[in-house]
């Protein structure tokens, strides 16, 4: 089995979440709202998964963002040539298991494994929420993180996905609307803040700094 591509990360720096900041970055932003959110079936049949934003390319499944609901052990659906990283949103986590692979999914700790991977859900004690990344394996890997301090960013499209009311640029939003960015946008929030960066080649550095 290929082991995952390096693509959850936390810079050494990030004490691990952000409470009460405001939290900034360079990019032309678009919404997603909660509301307007998909309820889609796993692929091995086993349950439903909120889809908040899919894009395809001639060769399949491109990018992926969701969240899904754990609520008893069991298998996770192959998805060939997928790479993931999942981060418990909501819940004590669980631990995922097999080929050859060991993670603790643990609260707001983004783990990646490869979506090939005969991969299974242990010692759930209580419902868990998880967050998914999934990317094309052919493409660069995104980096997944908790809400870090102020620091440079490389090329690419920013996803914000706090989990608590924000306002974005003094406008509302609910808990887990989708901020995309790749210009100015200021979040102030009382939750955590998951963000994904993603490869976007030809779009200026986006940075960030915390005001």
């Amino acid at each position: 089995m290929t082991p995952p591509r390096s693509s959850a990360h936390r810079p050494q720096n990030d004490p691990g979440k952000i409470f009460g900041e405001n939290f900034s970055a360079r990019a032309p932003m678009i919404i997603h709202p909660a509301t307007g959110y998909r309820i889609m079936p796993w692929a091995n049949g086993r349950g439903q998964t909120m889809e908040l934003l899919r894009e395809d390319g001639p060769d399949g499944l491109h990018l992926r963002l969701s969240i899904a609901t754990v609520t008893e052990p069991g298998p996770f659906s192959l998805l060939p040539n997928i790479d993931r990283v999942l981060t418990v949103i909501s819940g004590p986590g669980f631990q995922l298991s097999g080929s050859g692979l060991a993670l603790h999914a643990a609260p707001l700790t983004p783990v990646a494994f490869p979506g090939d991977a005969a991969i299974v859900a242990t010692q759930v004690t209580a419902v868990s929420e998880d967050f998914n990344v999934m990317t094309a394996r052919h493409l660069p890997a995104p980096v997944v993180w908790i809400a870090p301090p102020g620091m440079p960013y490389r090329k690419g499209r920013l996803f914000l996905l706090p989990l608590a009311a924000a306002k974005v640029n003094g406008q509302p939003l609910a808990a887990r609307d989708l901020i995309e960015t790749r210009a100015q946008v200021t979040i102030a929030t009382d939750g955590p803040i998951i963000a994904v960066e993603v490869d976007d080649i030809g779009h200026p550095d986006a940075d960030m700094t915390r005001t």
